[in-house]
């Protein structure tokens, strides 16, 4: 595996970070889950070389909608994001519209950044349960 990790400059949970690249990589049993390729890293990579990540976590109804809705609202300059990455912690049977629905929410507050997205299931997760990490690239540092 390619270590993207050291290719960015991360402005929050340095350690954090890189372990959540890592993973996006990682390959599971799940024959559901949605993994993430070298080559739509190295394309978000093109696009900046700053970071900060987030984690949300929600249960009930429209929790990803939830995830999705807290985390744009931690991200410090929704315009100066270059890209963004997701991974979607879920259990198998959650509707991969309900995936698609909290994307689209993300997609109304910029004019179409790069992003990427994976899953990782897990079946002694409630099937009402979401997490959602995400982690956020920009061309320049933003303060915070």
């Amino acid at each position: 595996m390619q270590d993207f990790s050291s290719k960015i400059e991360f402005m929050n949970n340095q350690e954090e970070s890189k372990k959540l690249l890592e993973e996006c990589f990682v390959s599971s049993s799940s024959k559901d889950d949605i993994h993430i390729v070298a080559e739509d890293y190295e394309e978000l990579l093109e696009k900046g070389k700053y970071a900060e990540i987030f984690v949300s976590e929600a249960e009930g109804e429209k929790a990803c909608l939830k995830v999705m809705q807290e985390i744009i609202d931690s991200i410090s300059s929704i315009d100066a994001m270059a890209g963004v990455v997701f991974r979607f912690n879920i259990h198998p049977d959650v509707q991969v519209m309900e995936l698609v629905n909290a994307l689209n929410l993300f997609e109304l507050y910029k004019k179409k950044p790069t992003f990427i997205w994976s899953t990782l299931t897990d079946n002694s997760l409630k099937l009402d349960y979401v997490k959602l990490s995400t982690v956020v690239v920009y061309k320049t540092p933003i303060k915070q």
